[in-house]
């Protein structure tokens, strides 16, 4: 690796415009003449890597098996410099100070998937084998990947398994936070590896999710803060709703999304040199963090899906780090307003319920006489109520946290009139009418 000012000319008053690097190979090198001088009909590749990008990287699966002799390591400078507009310039490049770093992986046992019993697979044919999988509390959201390894006397087959954590979001509560780390591993999700390539495609770099699961409906908004290490690394953040559609992201395109289809505002495009691996240092915070903020308009599943579109070449991984909370945003100051028409005196009669005037309603609770009413009991039947006086408190509150509470108080009687009739006693004398 190498620093993103060797890799492109700072000074050049066109971004893009010199671009250098060199290539990484490995070979198996058999001295055949035992003369202990490498020369090309001794070598055998291995691989190769020569993105044009700050980082070449290689990796060797088994390297045990790969190699018969000695492993040798070639870095070849390209010679010519080359623009991102106009391709190879015919101008030679100047030598280049690189980096080499070798990193050494093994297998390490992963707990977090689980087989208790033996298989047997008789020949030409497949056998189903069901796996646990257990999640700590305490994980972070994102991807989270391994293998399941099964051996045999004769062969061993490992089968890539991969799950995505949740987290769930509550409104106005503690933020979310993802903290960088080093990458001891080849897949993490606290930091990403130098893998852009301006030579390349648009997908072509880094990528990481991670995953908010939203079931508070009156939850509008996200505030998300992204941050990184170094001045020349570079993110593109999108937010993808329940649904698969992007809704928001740190560098909208503008009109070049509406009229060309372009994804974002830092893309370069396409050009005889690249596919649209390309894009451009775009910042809307400083140099080494971004913000975004996204709407929420229903709850589910979101994803933050994250992008290294350029990257500086201090080192291998760079840390990431992430902040997220969710909340309620609404010009909103009023509280609901309660109206309850209720006379003094009803009977069976009367069964209607307040009304609750507010653009933005969160929920409303009915206590009579003293005691909430479940959802499953409503509406309420006033006039089923047992004679005599009654208090109805009703509070209503808005997402944004704005309460009102009033009570009413009214009498039911469903009694009818006693008519009572005394007539006289016998032997009275009535004069007139009676």
């Amino acid at each position: 690796h190498f620093p993103f000012d060797t890799f492109m000319n700072q000074t050049d008053t066109n971004y893009a415009d010199d671009l250098k690097i060199s290539s990484l190979y490995v070979y198996d090198w058999e001295d055949k003449n035992t003369d202990d001088e490498i020369s090309s009909d001794e070598l055998s590749l291995v691989n190769r890597g020569g993105s044009w990008g700050t980082v070449q990287e290689i990796r060797i699966s088994d390297p045990l098996e790969k190699f018969e002799n000695e492993p040798v390591i070639g870095v070849y400078p390209v010679p010519q410099i080359f623009s991102f507009w106009r391709g190879n310039t015919n101008q030679n490049a100047t030598s280049i100070d690189y980096t080499l770093s070798t990193g050494y992986y093994q297998n390490v046992v992963w707990d977090d998937i689980v087989v208790d019993k033996e298989i047997t697979i008789p020949p030409n044919s497949s056998s189903q084998v069901s796996a646990k999988l257990s999640v700590t509390p305490d994980k972070q959201t994102g991807v989270y990947q391994g293998f399941l390894s099964f051996e045999g006397k004769f062969h061993k087959v490992n089968s890539p398994v991969s799950y995505g954590v949740l987290e769930t979001v509550e409104k106005d509560v503690k933020q979310t936070t993802i903290f960088g780390s080093r990458g001891d591993a080849l897949y993490g999700n606290g930091y990403v590896r130098g893998a852009f390539d301006m030579s390349g495609r648009y997908m072509d770099g880094d990528w990481r999710q991670y995953y908010f699961d939203i079931k508070d409906n009156t939850i509008n908004s996200a505030t998300i803060d992204f941050e990184w290490e170094n001045d020349h690394t570079n993110f593109t953040v999108f937010m993808i709703d329940p649904q698969g559609k992007i809704v928001q992201t740190n560098f909208p395109p503008g009109v070049f999304g509406e009229f060309l289809g372009w994804p974002t505002g830092d893309w370069l495009g396409t050009s005889s040199f690249s596919g649209g691996g390309a894009f451009y240092p775009v910042k809307n915070k400083d140099n080494t963090s971004t913000v975004l903020f996204a709407p929420i308009n229903q709850t589910g599943t979101y994803t933050l899906l994250v992008h290294s579109t350029l990257f500086d070449g201090a080192s291998v991984t760079e840390p990431i780090s992430l902040a997220a909370k969710f909340s309620t945003i609404v010009p909103d100051q009023k509280p609901p307003e309660i109206i309850f028409a209720v006379p003094e005196l009803i009977n069976k009669t009367f069964d209607i319920l307040p009304d609750i005037i507010e653009k933005n309603p969160d929920f409303v609770k009915y206590y009579l006489d003293g005691e909430e009413r479940e959802p499953k009991n409503l509406p309420l039947r006033f006039g089923m109520l047992p004679d005599g006086k009654h208090d109805l408190r009703v509070h209503a509150s808005d997402i944004v946290g704005n309460d009102a509470e009033k009570t009413f108080s009214f009498t039911v009687d469903n009694t009818p009139p006693e008519i009572l009739v005394k007539s006289p006693i016998n032997g009275t004398t009535v004069s007139h009418s009676l």
